[in-house]
């Protein structure tokens, strides 16, 4: 536990989310699908972590985040 609280310490799009004793719950904010993979091998690699599961992925194009949620032409809105 404590090799992966330091490197969650280092790096800025991680954050441990639900601490435990035998599992823990991290979240994850990157700019791409790629840098998420490189996270979750990264903290697979950690000495005392037995796997990494991607529960939720959720992304939309940039221009979506400055609709109202209530405009229904949004990017990626099926019309």
């Amino acid at each position: 536990m404590d090799a992966m609280l330091a490197y969650l310490a280092a790096q800025p799009a991680l954050e441990m989310a639900v601490p435990g004793e035998h599992r823990s719950i991290v979240l994850c904010e990157s700019a791409d699908q790629y840098a998420l993979m490189d996270s979750m091998e990264a903290l697979r690699l950690l000495p005392g972590v037995l796997n990494v599961l991607l529960v939720y992925h959720h992304a939309e194009p940039e221009q979506a985040l400055s609709q109202s949620l209530g405009d229904s032409t949004a990017a990626g809105a099926p019309t």
